[in-house]
């Protein structure tokens, strides 16, 4: 219906669960480090490493998500880039990335089930090793990510493939990964001011995964591009997102930021609601993009495309609201505070 294909969807949450568990392990590794910089109290220590464990919620939720995603067809589907451009590797591509990835899948998810029980049944002997247990598993999924066809050598439209498939850990992953952050962050003045000062930080981040992305493009565009209605729609959401991502890494990130310094005001409910609103779009972009790539044959024009766009904005501002409501980690946050 619509030209959804259900092998397609399954596509798109392998995918997204290899990003988020990327970006999750990524970021959990930068808390961890972060910890490490500059005389940090005690109490920083504390609150870092709860930052850092909770990280493992996004990570084992990706994993999940992308193992259930390749289990249920190994194969590769159809690789489309995000500004709408097409390349499609033939079958025999997709079974040379699985002959390379499928065991290393099969070590990877039985090696963080085992470690998963050991870590959430010894937890405070656990924690001090999540740097090995992170980028271990950032090294994992940046390999894993990385094929989704293998044309037998490095060429243009491997480098492609290799560009397009590691980006979305520094952009879909890490949006996904900084909403949960800042939602986790929401009561409580201290987590905020561990997590904020490093929003600059994931807006680079952000910023070089989508030159990786413009990059593998620019390799294969005069044999790749379609002018259809996913290409304009495309061309659009790229547009919001840049747009969006220069106010959010500038104006909003800097009162985040003085909100929580030194002498800095509390700030006022209209630059929440601006920040808000701008990760919801952030969120909202990169899902839209990254969910339209696994589908070659959509029905649905440019209209409906930016009506279904508009809709998942409206929902993840209200799912915002309800968390705001409903955190389910409020007890361990006023912990924390206190």
């Amino acid at each position: 219906m619509y030209g959804f294909d259900t092998i397609e969807i399954i596509a798109f949450i392998r995918q997204f669960g290899l990003a988020v568990s990327g970006a999750a392990s990524l970021w959990g590794l930068v808390f961890i480090f972060y910890k490490h910089v500059g005389r940090q109290a005690h109490s920083r220590h504390v609150v870092l490493d709860w930052i850092s464990w909770k990280m493992l919620i996004p990570f084992y939720v990706g994993l999940i998500a992308s193992f259930v995603g390749w289990l249920i067809y190994e194969s590769m589907l159809p690789l489309y880039a995000h500004e709408g451009i097409i390349i499609v590797p033939d079958i025999a591509e997709k079974i040379a990335a699985g002959v390379i990835t499928n065991p290393v899948y099969i070590t990877w998810f039985v090696l963080n089930a085992c470690a998963g029980i050991f870590v959430f049944v010894k937890r405070e002997k656990t924690i001090g090793h999540l740097k090995i247990f992170f980028g271990t598993n950032l090294a994992f999924i940046f390999f894993l990510i990385s094929l989704p066809a293998w044309v037998g050598g490095i060429n243009y439209t491997q480098l492609f493939h290799i560009g397009h498939g590691f980006h979305s850990i520094f952009t879909f992953g890490t949006v996904v990964v900084l909403d949960f952050l800042f939602l986790l962050s929401f009561s409580s003045f201290l987590l905020k001011e561990h997590i904020y000062p490093l929003f600059p930080l994931i807006s680079k981040v952000i910023w070089i995964g989508l030159g990786f992305d413009f990059l593998s493009v620019s390799l294969v565009f005069d044999d790749a591009i379609r002018l259809i209605p996913k290409f304009y729609f495309m061309q659009t959401v790229v547009g919001v997102l840049i747009i969006n991502g220069i106010l959010l890494s500038g104006p909003i990130t800097r009162k985040l930021i003085e909100s929580v310094s030194i002498g800095g005001k509390a700030i006022s409910r209209k630059w929440r609601t601006f920040a808000d609103i701008a990760g919801t779009i952030s969120v909202a972009s990169w899902s839209s993009i990254t969910f339209i790539d696994f589908f070659e044959d959509i029905h649905l024009s440019y209209k409906q495309l930016l009506l279904c766009y508009g809709g998942l904005i409206i929902i993840l501002l209200i799912g915002h609201r309800v968390w705001d409501i409903v955190n389910p980690f409020q007890h361990e946050v006023v912990s924390i505070d206190e």
